[in-house]
């Protein structure tokens, strides 16, 4: 099993970094407005393995950058931390939560209760959707 819990911005971007974009410098995983989001990390035996990053705009939040290191993807981590922030997520009267999710993630997505747009669109080479869900 692992522990969700609310780290800095600053853990994320190791594991962002390595999982999401690794032939991109460093500052690519780097966002403008990280010092706002809630970000959240999946520990398993007290080490880092996923993350995942939450922008709210009154009750609207946008879900990015989320990351589960390879060695511990397909083991529920992801749905793990999906879930211990929406549950946080609605004790702040937040009601909708959406992100670009990454085509080849639909499934996670679906699978923990999100509805997937039908327009594909890119960035820097690779096909996302629109995907959101109300809390």
């Amino acid at each position: 099993m692992c522990d969700i819990r609310r780290i800095t911005p600053e853990q994320t971007i190791d594991l962002r970094h390595r999982v999401m974009w690794p032939d991109l410098p460093r500052a690519a995983v780097m966002l403008e407005d990280d010092a706002q989001g809630w970000h959240y990390g999946a520990f398993v035996d007290g080490a880092l393995c996923g993350v995942g990053s939450f922008f709210t705009t009154d009750t609207r939040c946008r879900l990015r950058k989320l990351a589960v290191s390879p060695d511990h993807q397909g083991r529920g981590l992801a749905t793990a931390l999906l879930d211990h922030a929406i549950a946080d997520l609605r004790r702040a009267h937040v009601t909708e939560l959406w992100c670009d999710a990454r085509c080849s993630a639909v499934g996670l997505y679906r699978k923990t209760g999100f509805e997937i747009g039908t327009e594909v669109f890119h960035k820097s080479g690779k096909a996302y959707v629109i995907a959101s869900r109300r809390l």
